[in-house]
């Protein structure tokens, strides 16, 4: 609440600041007119009609219409409606420039709830999002829907109009302006699985003159789709492995001998514990969990939803859902007023929020546990485990002389642990656990436009736009993580919150006292097959239950089964809440020069751009936010091999099985620009705009960008144009030049030892750019009659994106280059050699690489962030419409389509080395790289035809397969490329009632399938299937 608070002393602070402006505008009188001049952050003061729209995205100067310089489209709020109503979603994937949408419901959606238009499939973070011309948080989901009166996507780069991010292009989202009444609308949509998505919505305005104010409130509502209410989506593990793992509880439990006593000492290299170290010598071969007690280990498998192949392997896509339940809620306020002929007033607030839970799997996997050593093998179950006795029987295991116990994490194969997987959790209460996201979006703003006036003089027809913008985003999101040294403790008869054992030896890490284990609110855990009765998502029964079996229970546990509130206790919620905001000052000038050109007269603009952007992060877990920074606590991290290591590592990876800690961050970035723009009319049929910007950002970097494009009306109907411009984006707000992190690194080639590990941003950072061009043909004209019209738009596009901001290579991955042996460098003559530190051994003496150095003598590996590759693409933008009556009415068809030509990720190269080739993106799914998945094809065709108070639209939507391009056959290897047809009826019973219906994917196709979780690409396709959505809106 306090930081909700502070967004609205945001609003107070700009009404302060604009104050003065108003009182001086007041006190201004005009005797003339201004020219008419359009700044993105004043769109016309009435709705456009269809044929004569008038466009603000990308220039500070003027409007333009959709055939102008600049490659925009224009969806007006009754486009929108004759398509049915898409949500925020819909309409983002279904653009044909869109590459990979995240936001689906999902697990596997991105960011959940989070809508973010990914223009030209080159990141979300290239798109930049506007309300109204000013930025607004990148979540579409908080966009105001029901007072919109169009939508503008520029398909072009605007760095130099809107500043850093307008890499891939712009969305504009356009409220109206003077709308007077009462519009109310509902709409539902039946899912077949579900109980369907629905959404209403209230817009309100009153004041036909000079002062109008408008309201909306909306609520959107999407129900829960279980993924075994799709048969494509839970499929056995022949046809798609992508869910199945051979992660699962069903373990393989290694034999220990008598554990040491006293304090531990390590015995394994660089300093490093081993597992003879602390759970004592092994006592022979893993013994399997999941034994031939009842069935054969396959049919056991096959019994509780498991395919078994060496092992049984676990789906744990069941538990999870295809459409999450998400409640998504939105209130918008506006008010426009002019003070006076010269000076008009505008202020809006928005508020946005989206809930919605993720359910995952029961549990995840066990990457690292509360054991010193640094093996796979990371927890232990003391033979005095009372479900002990029944697992060796159910094996067939022979207790040998001194077995202590079972330590377990992994199978000899390498294959992790997980604490939950066939019979669920009830932790959560819903046989698995979710996460939880909670966002909310704030946004005000507050400006004054019109002319300077008569006090001004000769500069009185100057206009100008001074607007002040603050917007504010509060994510909460959750992550449900086992706690390591608690499990460790349930198994050894110390567990659940009522759990208050005298520790007898605190010297040792874990509850020394072993006459109270399991006694007085202490619990045993139960990790073997026996502890659950049934996979609850497909209610399949677990023949090796000791329920089940009517087993006689241990002595010292009331059942077989894991009491939920000692599930529970295993867990820590991970909560995580994160505060972004901004605050933006735009302040413009744009008029007439005295120069003359044959085409009319030389326009100008000049601006000025603030920004102050802050991030902060509140963990309030101690097993999250680093107060635990080791396994167990009271641990302390350390080097091996220096005093004091006790197995924590310097990393400080936190007690959590399988996160590490997220020490809160506080960050903030300061960014100003100034910018200009001409526009030249050279002649009545040919005109040019040049536009130049420099921004700087804190930390001394900066960047100047510029952009010039043109209109030739060649002949009749044929015009062309065209644009060149470098764009730019913003460093991340984290980033600091010169700075050095320090932790450690998993390195396989070093026997999988954890060494020192640094990462340096480089002193030389700056921001990352692009060069965009685009050249287009158009034509416009009457068809085959005088009361028909034609138009055909096709645009050229090209994008070439440099010095992206990333880790340059991998620790692993220098490494490993320096120490491949298929190259003619050895490993100490390697241009990578000098980021590798070797230890002082026999082998390296002194720490200095020679020829008998081997990988195990790694001591640290450098690596840095800054600037690293980039992204090029191109391709064609196609338009084609024809109108023209038919009958009684009147009927148009018409297609956009985007072709893509080329997508290449470049090169990546380091010391001059190269780490890997340039990496062709285009018309694969791209799972392996960039998970960007870019298809040749995207084409959207409609036929529309109104007659009387009806009309009907009938739809087509196609895009080209995208090929697996991963190593071996995978499930949809060669991808598939569906045509889903939609058909949209509009009734409007009278003027003011109108009634809609429609049916999306009207053939029930599915989605193109591919070997992922979900069986198909969320950020691509959809889950839904048929759906039929019915709808009402009344204007009172």
């Amino acid at each position: 609440m306090k930081r909700m608070l502070r967004g609205a002393s945001c609003v107070a602070m700009m009404a302060v600041i604009l104050q003065p402006l108003s009182a001086w505008a007041q006190q201004q009188q005009s005797t003339s007119s201004a020219p008419e001049v359009i700044t993105p952050a004043q769109p016309p003061s009435t709705a456009p009609d269809a044929d004569d729209r008038v466009v603000i995205t990308g220039s500070l100067i003027a409007g333009s219409p959709e055939d102008a310089a600049l490659p925009v489209e224009v969806f007006s709020a009754e486009d929108l409606e004759k398509q049915g109503s898409p949500t925020a979603l819909e309409f983002a994937k279904n653009l044909t420039i869109s590459g990979p949408t995240s936001g689906e419901a999902n697990f596997f959606g991105g960011n959940p709830g989070s809508v973010s238009f990914n223009l030209r499939g080159i990141g979300s973070d290239k798109t930049l999002t506007l309300l109204n011309g000013h930025r607004v948080a990148a979540n579409a989901n908080f966009i105001p829907g029901a007072a919109l009166e169009r939508t503008e996507l520029l398909k072009d780069g605007a760095a130099v109009t809107y500043g850093a991010d307008a890499i891939g292009g712009v969305v504009n989202f356009i409220t109206r302006k003077n709308f007077v009444g009462l519009e109310a609308r509902a709409n539902y949509k039946y899912i077949d699985g579900s109980d369907g998505d629905y959404n209403a919505s209230l817009l309100t305005g009153f004041g036909e003159g000079d002062t109008n104010f408008l309201m909306s409130v909306e609520y959107e509502r999407r129900s829960p789709l279980p993924a075994l209410e799709r048969d494509w989506a839970t499929t056995p593990r022949s046809t798609n492995i992508g869910p199945w793992s051979s992660i699962t509880n069903l373990g393989f439990y290694s034999p220990r001998g008598v554990l040491p006593t006293g304090p531990l000492n390590p015995s394994g290299a660089g300093g490093q514990f081993t597992l003879t170290d602390e759970w004592g010598p092994s006592l022979g071969a893993a013994v399997r969990d999941n034994a031939n007690s009842v069935g054969t280990p396959a049919q056991n498998c096959s019994a509780i939803g498991g395919a078994y192949t060496t092992a049984c392997q676990f789906n744990y896509y069941n538990f999870y859902n295809i459409v999450e339940p998400t409640d998504i809620y939105r209130a918008y306020a506006q008010l426009n007023t002019s003070i006076n002929d010269d000076t008009n007033f505008h202020i809006d607030v928005a508020y946005g929020q989206v809930r919605t839970v993720q359910h995952i799997s029961p549990s995840v996997a066990l990457q690292s546990g509360p054991a010193a050593n640094s093996a796979e093998q990371q927890i232990f179950i003391p033979v005095t485990n009372p479900y002990v006795s029944q697992f060796m029987s159910d094996a067939g295991y022979t207790p040998s002389a001194g077995l202590s116990g079972f330590a377990f994490g992994s199978a000899p194969t390498g294959a992790f642990y997980r604490v939950f997987a066939f019979g669920g959790s009830q932790a959560y209460g819903e046989n698995t656990i979710f996460q939880e996201y909670d966002s909310q979006g704030f946004r005000a703003s507050s400006g004054l436009n019109g002319r300077l006036g008569d006090w001004a003089g000769p500069l009185g027809d100057i206009n100008y736009d001074v607007t002040l913008n603050y917007d504010q985003t509060i994510t909460r999101t959750t992550y449900p993580d086992i706690i390591g040294f608690r499990l460790q403790e349930a198994l050894q008869g110390f567990g659940g919150p009522n759990c208050n054992a005298q520790d007898l030896n605190p010297n040792l890490f874990g509850t020394q006292n072993t006459g109270a284990a399991g006694q007085n609110g202490c619990m045993w855990f139960n990790p073997f097959v026996t502890g659950f009765r049934s996979n609850p998502a497909l209610n399949m029964v677990n023949p090796q239950s000791g329920t089940v079996r009517n087993l006689a229970l241990p002595a010292g546990v009331s059942s077989w089964e894991n009491p939920v509130e000692l599930q529970r206790w295993l867990y820590d919620d991970k909560e995580q809440e994160t505060v972004s905001s901004a605050l933006t000052l735009d302040v413009v000038f744009n008029g007439l020069t005295p120069v003359e050109l044959p085409g009319g007269t030389v326009a100008w603009a000049l601006g000025f751009q603030g920004r102050q952007l802050e991030s902060r992060e509140f963990v309030p877990s101690p097993y999250n936010n680093d107060s635990v920074p080791c396994s167990w606590p009271g641990q302390e991290p350390a080097l091996p091999g220096t005093a004091g290591y006790t197995g924590c590592n310097i990393d400080r990876p936190g007690p959590l099985v399988y996160t590490s800690t997220n020490y809160p961050d506080r960050r903030d970035q300061q960014q100003r620009a100034a910018f200009g723009e001409l526009q030249l009319p050279i002649l009545d049929n040919f005109n040019i705009s040049a536009a130049v910007r420099r921004e700087e950002f804190s930390g001394g970097l900066g960047s100047t960008v510029y952009k010039i494009s043109g209109k030739w009306d060649v002949w009749g109907p044929i015009s062309l144009r065209g644009s060149y411009g470098t764009n730019y984006q913003a460093p991340p707000i984290t980033l600091r030049p010169g700075e050095v992190n320090n932790g450690v690194a998993n390195y396989t080639r070093a026997g999988g030892l954890w060494l020192p590990a640094t990462q340096i941003t480089r002193s030389d950072v700056v921001p990352a750019t692009a060069t965009a061009w685009n050249a287009g043909v158009i034509w416009q004209s009457e068809g085959f009659s005088p009361d028909h019209n034609f138009r055909f738009i096709v645009d050229y596009f090209s994008i070439e994106t440099e010095n992206e901001f990333r880790q340059l290579a991998t620790y692993n991955q220098i490494f490993d280059s320096v120490w491949n042996a298929t190259d003619s460098y050895t490993p100490c003559d390697h241009p990578l050699a000098s980021r590798i530190a070797y230890q002082a051994t026999a082998t390296s003496p002194g720490g200095i690489c020679s020829a008998t150095t081997v990988p195990t003598d790694l001591g640290r590996v450098t690596t840095e962030y800054g600037n690293g590759p980039g992204i090029i693409t191109n391709g064609f933008d196609y338009q084609i419409d024809y109108s023209m009556p038919v009958g009684p009415g009147d009927f148009m068809i018409g297609a956009s389509a985007t072709q893509l030509k080329a997508i290449e990720d470049t090169a990546v190269n380091i010391d001059g080395f190269q780490i890997f080739a340039s990496r062709n993106r285009l018309g694969n799914l791209n799972q392996s790289g960039s998970a960007q998945a870019a298809p040749e094809w995207k084409v959207n065709a409609f036929a529309t035809y109104s007659f009387d108070q009806h009309t009907f639209r009938f739809g087509a939507d196609w895009a080209s397969a995208v090929y697996d391009d991963r190593v071996g056959i995978q499930y949809g290897e060669n991808g598939e490329d569906p045509i889903y047809f939609d058909l949209v009826y509009l009734f409007d019973l009278s003027d003011t009632l109108r009634l809609t219906a429609s049916i999306d994917n009207i053939t029930d196709r599915d989605p193109p399938k591919h070997q992922m979780e979900p069986g198909y690409d969320p950020r691509q396709g959809s889950p839904l299937g048929r759906t039929i959505e019915v709808g009402i809106k009344k204007v009172f």
